[in-house]
């Protein structure tokens, strides 16, 4: 965790899917939605940047690696840039994950930005 506070400071991903957003439970009007692994819950201006559906990491076991995925729905304009975006940098380099099914690898070292929220992708060994 570089940026935001989160339930977590450091998370495994040993899961098929890891779930990103503002809270646990994610509610819609016909009960709960979706689980957030990592969830920014403390009520400060870098964790309102994350939304409630914000990413998720999913593992690739036929290409053993781990990508990233944009769950958000909200048009650019709507924000203002950077608020609410996912991105990753790279090698001082910054690349947008844009909303889509194939979603984006994650290298070791990466920063992920959810928002304004900063998290370091690491892998063991």
């Amino acid at each position: 965790m570089r940026e935001g506070a989160a339930n977590v400071g450091e998370l495994r991903l040993d899961k098929a899917r890891t779930n990103i957003g503002r809270g646990v439970d994610v509610y819609r009007w016909e009960g709960i939605y979706r689980r957030n692994d990592l969830a920014f819950l403390e009520d400060n201006p870098v964790n309102r940047s994350v939304s409630r559906e914000h990413a998720h990491i999913r593992f690739d076991r036929a290409a053993s690696e781990y990508r990233l995925f944009n769950d958000r729905w909200y048009s650019r304009e709507a924000g203002r840039p950077g608020e609410c975006g996912t991105w990753i940098v790279r090698d001082g380099m910054s690349q947008e994950v844009h909303r889509n099914a194939r979603g984006t690898k994650l290298e070791p070292g990466d920063e992920i930005h959810f928002g304004r929220a900063v998290v370091v992708f690491e892998m063991d060994g």
